[in-house]
């Protein structure tokens, strides 16, 4: 039961952090470009970069 709680409250949190992200994402000082409401060509691949560095780093770290 704590499990199933623990997991919807790091879900909502989550999906809270990506909304900001997403928000951030479309203002003025953001690295990211945006045309017509679609992530430029440069922009996709950036984003998974920065994902993947993301996740290898996360990967990388030991486990306590």
């Amino acid at each position: 039961m704590k499990t199933t709680y623990t997991r919807n409250l790091m879900a909502a949190a989550l999906i809270g952090a990506l909304a900001v992200v997403a928000a951030d994402a479309q203002t003025a000082e953001s690295p990211y470009k945006f045309e017509r409401g679609y992530p430029a060509a440069d922009t996709a691949k950036r984003a998974y970069d920065a994902a993947d560095l993301r996740r290898a780093i996360e990967a990388s770290r030991p486990r306590p």
